[in-house]
């Protein structure tokens, strides 16, 4: 029973926390505010999406829900949300600590990395989306980005 819910506990908290990230965003300067105003309302949209399918399939009946989903996949859904849970929050204590300097190359290399990837497949993967965030965020909306706090520690 758990694992019929934990698909709709994720895509709300996921909700509520996209809400209090736009809420927050409101309040930067406009230069600041352009990136969040973009993805989060489309990421809200598609979530409001994923949500309302998740609420149609539980009032199909019993019977026909069984026969769609047996027990392998309910884990495998759960794995799924537990993975999705540990690479969010990962991201944010990794770009707490590392700040945007080394995370932005380091998450995609580990991300490749555990499915599998080849090495040099992997590296410039990492390197491209270390690359486009730089010019992105530094040379084109001239934005100084979060550098850690290890950074901060040991720099300043």
């Amino acid at each position: 029973m758990k694992s019929k819910h934990l698909g709709l506990i994720f895509s709300g908290g996921l909700c509520l926390y996209l809400v209090v990230l736009l809420w927050t965003a409101l309040g930067y300067p406009m230069k600041a505010k352009l990136f969040p105003l973009i993805i989060i309302p489309s990421s809200l949209v598609l979530l409001g999406i994923q949500i309302f399918m998740d609420m149609t399939r539980r009032r199909r009946p019993k019977q026909v829900q069984e026969t769609d989903r047996d027990e392998e996949t309910s884990k495998s859904h759960s794995r799924g949300h537990a993975d999705a849970t540990m690479w969010i929050v990962g991201s944010l204590f990794g770009f707490l600590l590392l700040g945007h300097i080394l995370i932005f190359f380091l998450l995609p290399l580990a991300y490749s990395k555990l499915h599998k990837e080849r090495w040099s497949t992997s590296i410039i993967l990492s390197l491209s989306c270390r690359i486009s965030v730089y010019i992105l965020f530094v040379s084109v909306l001239d934005m100084r980005l979060f550098e850690g706090f290890l950074y901060l520690l040991f720099v300043h």
